[in-house]
């Protein structure tokens, strides 16, 4: 996994200005798969601050978050069913345990994934799923971003082919969406938060504020402004 958000501070402005779409992803799942009750075990890899996790644990009895970050995980959302270890996502078949559910979230495009899903393979629960998703905004003011911040992975996931090589079969693929309402510098602090920022701000912190600040420019920081909240969802099952 990439070297990121190793910091105290880089870790306590992920937990405080990520945007929150998980509910998204949550009500989906649960819906698709028909869950009446709590899953045994879910694995949250990748957890980073416990975003994720805190919003799957409806779904368990138990769920554990995995993370390469101690700062990460310091600050990370607490919960009676949660817990937190320190752990790479090419490790996972190191935890002597079998859940029933895999999920990645945003820090899935880091992972080594042909370990990642020999791993999960190897430990998850027949039938298990491994649930995989993505997250985005979208207003027409960060049609740049990408281009002013560029990303260090690919953006192209072709899961369906690269999971079934590993024995997971894609049950379903599907988009959500949701408009939200954020202020002017709620959204300016979430784009603090991605990546492809804080590197720009770690090779030349002036240039990167500078570049970040002709964002909604002409909006006042407390103006709230519509915003897309997208994510991308994959479902596939140990077949």
């Amino acid at each position: 996994m990439a070297p990121h958000f190793l910091t105290t501070t880089e870790a306590q402005r992920y937990l405080e200005a990520r945007i929150h779409f998980h509910h998204l992803v949550t009500s989906k799942v649960v819906n698709y798969l028909k869950l009446s009750d709590p899953l045994k075990l879910i694995l949250d890899v990748g957890c980073g601050t416990g975003h994720s996790t805190q919003a799957f644990a409806a779904m368990a009895e138990k769920i554990i978050g995995i993370d390469h970050s101690e700062a990460m995980l310091a600050v990370a959302l607490k919960g009676e069913n949660i817990t937190y270890l320190q752990e790479s996502a090419e490790k996972i078949d190191q935890l002597n345990m079998t859940p029933d559910m895999i999920i990645a979230g945003q820090s899935f495009h880091w992972f080594d994934r042909s370990k990642f899903f020999k791993n999960a393979q190897q430990i998850l629960k027949h039938k298990g799923h491994v649930i995989v998703f993505t997250h985005a905004i979208d207003h027409p003011e960060l049609v740049s971003l990408n281009r002013d911040f560029p990303r260090s992975f690919k953006l192209e996931i072709n899961l369906k082919e690269e999971a079934k090589n590993f024995g997971f079969i894609q049950r379903d693929h599907f988009f959500v969406h949701e408009k939200i309402c954020l202020t002017k510098i709620k959204i300016l602090n979430h784009l603090r938060t991605l990546s492809s920022v804080e590197n720009a701000f770690k090779a030349d912190s002036n240039l990167a504020a500078l570049m970040l600040a002709k964002y909604f420019a002409t909006s006042k920081d407390d103006e709230e402004l519509s915003l897309t909240s997208s994510s991308e969802v994959w479902i596939l099952q140990k077949d």
